[in-house]
């Protein structure tokens, strides 16, 4: 009985990961809401550290506005259709990438401190 539920548990995440990781030209892409659940389990672990207050606000700033930074900088830097190039406001994926960065590292340094 193990064996076969083992395959039918396999079959499904198999079958997730391709509906979710694969885009419509066939090459792989990042699963959607990566961030947005990063940084709602940073929120949920950030209580569990031994952080100061002031680190705790840091990761508490810093995840969150990620998840919303990153896509914001690729649906904003290309909002015409007839554009070539992105513009600048595609360099807030960069801001959204650090703010994450930082974020992510001290909410580490703070759970491997417990």
């Amino acid at each position: 009985m193990a064996p076969a539920s083992f395959g039918i548990g396999s079959l499904g995440r198999l079958t997730t990961t391709r509906i979710t990781c694969v885009d419509n030209s066939g090459e792989p892409d990042t699963p959607k809401g990566v961030l947005l659940i990063l940084s709602l389990l940073a929120l949920l672990f950030v209580d569990q550290t031994a952080l100061s207050e002031q680190w705790k606000s840091v990761v508490r700033w810093a995840v969150p506005p990620s998840a919303i930074l990153v896509p914001a900088a690729f649906f904003l830097s290309v909002v015409k259709p007839d554009v070539a190039h992105p513009n600048r406001l595609v360099n807030l994926a960069y801001v959204g990438g650090i703010l994450a960065s930082v974020g992510t590292v001290v909410l580490g340094i703070g759970l491997l401190s417990v």
